[in-house]
């Protein structure tokens, strides 16, 4: 058998000319190109298609919307959230840039008003933005105004020339004379009263109206330390400015409200202002800042227009602080008579009475202490009392060495700062001849005792109680203001009762030179 094997054109032509011819009108398949782009197309329409679908599912076709409300109330309000939780972030931020600012210590009157007008600034911006509670807005408003206040009274007595200051001042507390918030209407009723009195001088018009207004202030206020503090403040300036005027209408507040009418806090306050005035009348600050340059002839004056202030009646603690300043200082310098005719003139006057009666017992001490010290100086000390982990002070040994005596109080911050500086400067005096003993003037040594005698190794801290009583550094030379520093040479001769601190290690120094001659 022979078998034709044929080829695939063959079979292809033949197979081609076998099938039935097709009719005209027959409907075509669709041919697919070898191509993608077909493809392409309809994945287009359809996504076309599919985001229009999408759209308007959710949007909708011109009814109702079809949209998840709780789901968007939900992101509205997280996004609320996070818009109060920047804005609460960013008033803090100035909150704190505020205290910052109020922090500041001024270096000039240029220092002064750059400052006050970024608190201004701040304080403005944070009001503006909607404070997040009451204790925000109180701190912005009031700072705000005292800065107001600052700012004025700084162009007031230094003569700026700052244009507009008044009427931003008065801008300022207009809005907040009625405020529901005590210390902000506090505030707002003191910046006006700066306001009013200040242009009252400026422009000379007649002082009845703002005596009214000051007046009223105090009686709304009788408790109130700011508005008292203020006040004496604000006479202040008047008096550096007017002192007739400002006596004027001192006289005039008294014959509204004379002594022992007004509320403990607005009377010292008022108390302060006599005193402010009785110190101005005999010229005191300026003759204190004189006293060297005046020589012997200033010195003598001084003294004697101290016992004029103090006999005259009613004089109070501002009148005695100056006097009692003036009479340490006399001490310290070693001016011992005039010291003592000082300390006498503050006994004299608490015996006739002309002080106060709150100044009564603190001059009285004062006069006392004063005058034991100036009368031990040359004379030998006998130490008596314990320190702070209960060790005897020994006499004998003592006055083998030179003791420098420092008092110190705990409540008294400079004195414990003091005692540190001391400690490190006093590092040369180390195997050395020389006893530092740190004297408690509490009326009993602090809890702490044991940790300063730690920090402090060059000091020894001395216990004020010894035996139900003083220990005779206490009892025997009484300090003045605290710190207090005495020099004891060798053999307990008290070499000066009221040194200077900043130099009583180059005395003591001193001291040791002397004896090795």
């Amino acid at each position: 058998m022979q078998f034709v094997i044929m080829s695939s054109s063959s079979k292809s032509r033949s197979s081609r000319k076998s099938k039935r011819p097709e009719k005209p009108d027959a409907l075509r398949p669709v041919v697919t190109p070898d191509s993608d782009e077909g493809t392409n197309l309809f994945a287009l329409v359809m996504g076309m298609v599919t985001a229009i679908v999408l759209i308007f599912g959710v949007f909708g076709f011109g009814g109702d919307p079809v949209v998840n409300e709780k789901y968007n109330r939900e992101q509205s309000k997280r996004q609320e959230a996070r818009d109060e939780a920047a804005r609460a972030a960013s008033l803090e931020d100035m909150q704190i840039q505020l205290a910052k600012l109020q922090e500041l210590k001024p270096g000039s009157i240029l220092d002064v008003v750059n400052i006050c007008r970024q608190r201004i600034a701040v304080s403005n911006e944070i009001i503006s933005r909607g404070p997040k509670n009451e204790s925000m807005r109180e701190t912005a408003v009031t700072q705000g105004l005292l800065a107001h206040v600052k700012l004025y009274g700084v162009n007031f007595k230094s003569g700026l020339g700052i244009e507009d200051v008044g009427e931003s001042l008065q801008n300022a507390y207009e809005p907040y004379l009625d405020d529901e918030n005590p210390k902000i209407y506090s505030h707002a009723r003191v910046a006006k009263l700066t306001h009013r009195s200040f242009e009252s001088m400026k422009h000379g018009q007649d002082e009845g109206e703002l005596i009214e207004l000051f007046a009223d202030t105090i009686e709304r206020f009788p408790e109130d330390e700011y508005v008292g503090s203020m006040i004496e403040a604000h006479m202040m300036v008047l008096l550096d400015k007017d002192a007739a005027y400002t006596r004027t209408l001192y006289t005039s507040l008294r014959d509204r409200n004379p002594p022992g009418s007004l509320k403990p806090a607005m009377e010292k306050k008022m108390y302060n202002i006599a005193d402010h005035l009785l110190l101005e009348s005999e010229n005191f600050g300026q003759k204190f800042a004189d006293r060297w340059a005046n020589g012997k002839a200033g010195r003598m004056e001084l003294t004697k227009t101290a016992s004029r202030l103090l006999n005259q009646p009613e004089s109070g603690m501002l009148v005695l602080g100056k006097v009692s300043r003036l009479a340490q200082w006399l001490e310290r310098n070693e001016f011992p008579e005039l010291a003592t005719t000082v300390f006498e003139d503050i006994s004299a006057s608490v015996d006739k009475g002309n002080l106060r009666e709150e100044c009564l017992d603190v001059a009285g001490k004062i006069s006392e202490y004063g005058l034991k010290r100036l009368q031990l100086q040359g004379k030998t000390m006998t130490f008596r009392g314990v320190d702070s982990v209960g060790k005897q002070l020994d006499d004998e040994q003592l006055k083998k060495e030179v003791v420098l005596a420092v008092y110190w109080s705990a409540g008294s911050a400079s004195s414990i700062k003091y005692l540190d500086t001391l400690n490190k400067s006093a590092r040369n005096l180390l195997n050395k001849p020389v006893s530092i003993l740190a004297v408690c003037v509490d009326k009993e040594l602090p809890k702490n005792a044991n940790v300063l005698t730690q920090k402090y190794s060059v000091i020894r801290i001395v216990d004020p109680v010894f035996k139900s009583g003083q220990n005779s550094l206490l009892a025997d030379a009484p300090p003045g203001a605290i710190p207090h520093a005495m020099l004891i040479d060798f053999g307990g001769k008290v070499h000066d009762i009221n040194a200077d601190p900043t130099q009583v290690t180059n005395e003591a120094l001193g001291l040791l030179m002397n004896r090795g001659r």
